[in-house]
């Protein structure tokens, strides 16, 4: 009997199922070489801020201050007029 699901559906399941059977086979041989510490999470630091710690101070003041304080005309950030 054929599982629920297009041809294109099921492919996907089989594509992850694989991908999740290697990976519980990495983090087998991960735990039998290095115990628990090698299957702790690491932080991935990601994508550098575009704003420095001052120009985020700004903002803050800026945002706290409301949207009529910086022209707005109500107090809605997002209203169209």
């Amino acid at each position: 009997m054929r599982p629920p699901g297009s041809a294109q559906a099921l492919e996907v399941r089989r594509m992850i199922a694989v991908r999740t059977s290697s990976s519980v086979v990495r983090w087998k041989q991960a735990l039998q070489s290095g115990g628990e510490e090698a299957l702790k999470a690491k932080p991935h630091p990601g994508r550098r801020p575009k704003l420095s710690q001052s120009q985020k101070e700004v903002l803050e003041q800026i945002l706290l201050q409301g949207p009529q304080a910086v022209g707005f005309s109500s107090q809605l950030w997002t209203w169209r007029e």
